[in-house]
């Protein structure tokens, strides 16, 4: 199967833009870089630097792999996070996710719960994948609430740790099935 091109995607309060270089900003390097933001981003390191986001950014657009999209607040279009969708294996149709919502005045208010309602619907029925599987802090309460509100469910323990600000933190695996897959 073929990375399929994509315009938008809508829904109430966000848009999901594939992403672009003109998203690359001081602001969402800020995002990584403030400690409390990106403490539990699998994918964010100390210190990131302006080239680093580049390199990463650069790659999930060319990436056949990965759908990333900028997460845009639609009453003005801000740029607020991001999700990834990724990396495909379009072999067994399974997939893995990750999404930040960077701007902490968007924290808590319901973005997560639609853009996951979004990840789903995108990849159940425009993509027709099987399942997404995915890891995440095992003491991010935040996350875990949005992804059992969501329909996915905790198979426990993940054997490998995550090391962030010299701490070592646990990981749970999450998964979720196609319902409608044949």
């Amino acid at each position: 199967m073929k990375k399929i091109k994509i315009k938008s995607i809508e829904n109430e309060i966000t848009i999901l833009k594939p992403f672009s270089k003109k998203f690359i900003s001081a602001e969402y390097l800020s995002w990584l870089n403030d400690k409390q933001v990106s403490r539990y981003i699998l994918k964010a390191k100390e210190n990131t630097s302006f080239d680093d986001l580049k390199l990463f950014t650069t790659k999930m657009i060319e990436s056949p792999y990965d759908y990333f999209f900028a997460i845009l607040y639609k009453k003005n279009f801000a740029h607020i996070g991001n999700v990834r969708i990724g990396p495909i294996d379009f072999n067994s149709l399974e997939s893995g996710f990750g999404i930040l919502i960077g701007n902490k005045n968007f924290h808590n208010v319901g973005i997560g719960f639609e853009v996951m309602n979004a990840v789903k619907d995108f990849s159940f029925n425009y993509l027709k994948l099987k399942k997404l599987n995915f890891l995440s802090v095992k003491n991010h309460v935040a996350s875990k609430n949005l992804y059992i509100k969501s329909g996915f469910e905790c198979l426990g323990d993940a054997k490998k740790t995550f090391d962030k600000n010299g701490k070592s933190l646990k990981l749970i695996q999450w998964t979720i099935n196609n319902p409608h897959f044949k």
